[in-house]
């Protein structure tokens, strides 16, 4: 979580950006945190993510959710700190030509490794200042570690402390069994109410208004587990859908591996199908090219490579509304 002084000169404080502020108080604070309207909302804050977590555990083929719902998290927690790129740019280089990417979708793509190489960490030890760390360091392609001199509250890096505390958010949910996949989306909520966002951290700073910072970050966890729950069971919908469909209309090609490889990676390869069993080389670009002709794929060549997109999963993903439009 970082301020940047545009964010803290909105206010009248004595802080300047050239000088050390050393007001901060010590943590953890003396004061009680368990107020009855923190203890009220984590209640609901947890009887949400409880959802979240069943919602997940029942969808067929989790890496419909570990593959999709982590790079919309990466994008949205990369733009909080200004690094702007698209969901469209970041699946299409997620799993190819990585090296051709932008530099901001570079570090959007780094963020969402570190996400999901904390996650699996976590099965071997729980979270600790080495795990930071290792984030950190995937988060901006160079070794990071804690500085020794001018620690500020909860920037215990040079760079890239906002962007691994909200990793450690998740992968906390997470080691507390919370949750089981690091799906929770939780840098949207805070885009969308980015002014509340960085208006009562500074009052964490400067006034110690602890109760209304976990109170927003709580309802934060609150509204994420919803949509996201609401988000999981139209991916669902779609993907039951799309397996009639293709069955019904191209069942010489279908199987449930191949509709399910589609909804994993919206931005599907031929290699894709030959990595995964599903078919050869020359028999994956037939079976691809036949889901472009009946509407479920559209192609694109992008420098000598194919790209099969999936239009109306990406449109659940990114936008807003939990509908689509039925193939034809």
């Amino acid at each position: 979580m970082s301020i940047n002084s545009k964010n803290i000169n909105m206010v009248n404080v004595a802080w300047a950006p050239d000088q050390p502020y050393n007001n901060i108080p010590t943590l953890p604070p003396k004061l009680d945190l368990e107020t009855k309207a923190v203890l009220k909302q984590c209640i609901v804050a947890r009887a949400a993510l409880a959802e979240l977590k069943q919602a997940a555990e029942l969808i067929p083929g989790q890496g419909m959710l570990i593959n999709t719902l982590p790079l919309l998290e990466a994008r949205a927690s990369s733009e909080i700190e200004n690094i702007v790129t698209t969901s469209d740019k970041l699946f299409q280089h997620l799993h190819g030509q990585e090296e051709h990417a932008d530099s901001a979708t570079k570090e959007a793509i780094r963020y969402s490794h570190a996400l999901l190489k904390g996650y699996v960490s976590l099965r071997d030890r729980p979270l600790n200042t080495s795990t930071a760390e290792a984030i950190c360091s995937q988060i901006k392609g160079v070794e990071m570690t804690v500085r020794k001199d001018q620690f500020e509250a909860t920037h215990p890096f040079t760079d890239g402390n906002g962007r691994t505390g909200r990793v450690l958010n998740s992968l906390f949910l997470i080691q507390e069994n919370l949750l089981t996949l690091p799906i929770l989306y939780l840098s949207r909520y805070i885009i969308v109410n980015k002014t509340d966002y960085y208006r009562l951290l500074l009052k964490v700073t400067t006034e110690q208004a602890w109760e209304e910072w976990l109170i927003y970050m709580l309802k934060g966890i609150e509204e994420t587990a919803i949509w996201t729950v609401a988000k999981i069971r139209a991916i669902r919908i779609l993907s039951e859908h799309t397996k009639e469909y293709v069955r019904l209309t191209a069942g010489k090609i279908y199987s449930h591996e191949l509709v399910n490889l589609i909804f994993e990676l919206p931005y599907c390869r031929i290699h894709n199908l030959d990595e995964a069993g599903i078919a050869k080389r020359q028999a994956a670009s037939s079976y691809l090219k036949k889901l472009v002709s009946i509407g479920v794929l559209t192609e694109n060549q992008v420098g000598r490579e194919k790209l099969f997109i999936h239009p109306k999963l990406m449109q659940l993903l990114t936008r807003e509304g939990n509908t689509f439009v039925p193939y034809q």
